[in-house]
């Protein structure tokens, strides 16, 4: 194999520039302190590979009408959401969430056509349609990822004209807090999504196991020491008792995001097992929750939640909209 590096590096900036034969994908570090490069990647005998075509920077109408479709689809959904698409026989990832699957997996990367006028080829990593239930342990239940599954459903005219283009739909959407096949659930423990609310020093965890239709809230207070500093000591060892495998979180406030990072120093390992997905702000707004609630039970009389407070209806709304939205394809 040959590689030859180029490579500059100011206080403000730094590029790498790598020719690679015979070289994988790999992410690659510049230590400004030592000029070295540090490389990490396993050998591949494909030569092809370009790590700079991105679902971002591929050139979208130079794309090919199903590459078109995959770029169109992943991008409705979180980018660390794995978008696992039917071709044939296989299910295939591109770009980002090839790399992804083939490390997660350990099976081989290898490269794609993006279309005629494109010259770089993209990532690509496939597993057949068979193993989709076996591999899906792998992806979801030990490496906490969330995995879109997009499937053949029909076959359409293309609109370019250029022949047949196979109809594709999302059909799954799976996250660790809201699995539903018994193959990715262990029947001896429950497997939880929570979601925290924090308003000031008042706290709300809600929690749900899916599977079984379990709902539970709980109030805990936060202690406050500095203006805009508290102690998450009791929401900590909550967490650790309910173990959820999945927790929501106010991803736009600043004072959640905050806690949320210590909470994450204060558990340690066990914080590790739990994936926290960032939402948007306005989920956790009490007019939004009350329309998610309604909307949801069908029924405007709301007087079931009389003896929770503003910030556990909240935490119970993100619950609610999210399981909805998240097992809407399911």
């Amino acid at each position: 194999s040959s590689l030859s590096i180029q490579s500059y590096s100011s206080f403000t900036s730094s590029k790498c520039i790598l020719k690679l034969t015979h070289a994988s994908i790999f992410p690659v570090k510049l230590n400004h302190q030592h000029s070295t490069i540090i490389i990490q990647s396993r050998i591949s005998s494909n030569p092809e590979i370009d790590a700079e075509l991105t679902t971002s920077n591929t050139p979208f109408d130079l794309a090919t009408p199903m590459l078109q479709h995959y770029i169109q689809t992943k991008q409705q959904y979180p980018s660390d959401y794995l978008l696992l698409y039917q071709v044939g026989d296989f299910y295939e990832c591109y770009f980002e969430d090839a790399y992804e699957l083939s490390q997660i997996l350990d099976i081989k990367l290898t490269v794609k056509a993006c279309g005629q006028k494109i010259r770089q080829k993209a990532r690509m990593a496939g597993i057949p349609v068979h193993t989709l239930e076996e591999k899906l342990k792998r992806i979801v239940k030990d490496n906490s990822r969330c995995v879109v599954i997009c499937n053949q459903v029909g076959v359409e005219s293309s609109e370019s004209g250029s022949g047949l283009l196979i109809e594709r739909a999302v059909v799954r959407v799976i996250t660790p807090g809201t699995k539903l096949d018994d193959s990715l659930l262990d029947p001896r423990v429950s497997s939880y999504l929570a979601s925290i609310c924090v308003e000031n020093e008042k706290c709300a965890v809600a929690y749900t196991d899916v599977s079984t239709g379990e709902f539970r809230v709980v109030s805990i207070q936060l202690s406050r020491y500095q203006s805009d500093e508290y102690e998450v000591d009791d929401l900590a060892r909550e967490l650790i008792r309910i173990s959820p495998e999945e927790c929501l979180f106010n991803g736009d406030d600043a004072l959640t995001k905050k806690v949320i990072g210590k909470l994450q120093k204060f558990m340690k390992e066990d914080s590790k097992r739990i994936r926290f997905t960032p939402r948007k702000s306005d989920e956790f707004e009490f007019t939004n929750a009350e329309n998610v609630m309604q909307t949801r039970f069908l029924s405007e009389d709301l007087s079931s939640l009389e003896g929770l407070t503003s910030v556990q209806v909240c935490a119970c709304a993100v619950v609610v909209g999210f399981v909805s939205e998240t097992l809407e394809k399911s």
